[in-house]
């Protein structure tokens, strides 16, 4: 990611940069430290796809044709501990 330009959004004591949900496997078992050199394409298989680049924490525009946001919901412990 350092060198790609992509930027990291934390999620739950991990970053995720790029999202894809997909209707097939696109990765070989034991390949979980994948970077990825660009941002991620929609293509006939994917489902859901959303870049986490932006200003936005709440919600995230679908990049596939399917056009499904992601919201994202505050459990109630994190939206006590910001106040």
């Amino acid at each position: 990611m350092k060198d790609s330009g992509l930027k990291a959004v934390p999620a739950s004591g991990m970053y995720i940069d790029e999202l894809r949900i997909s209707r097939v496997v696109r990765y070989d078992v034991g390949a979980y430290n994948i970077i990825p050199e660009s941002a991620f394409t929609a293509d006939g298989d994917t489902l859901g796809l959303y870049h986490f680049d932006g200003d936005s924490t709440e919600l995230y525009e679908d990049a596939s044709p399917h056009k499904i946001p992601l919201i994202r919901v505050k459990k109630e412990t994190e939206s006590k501990s910001n106040q």
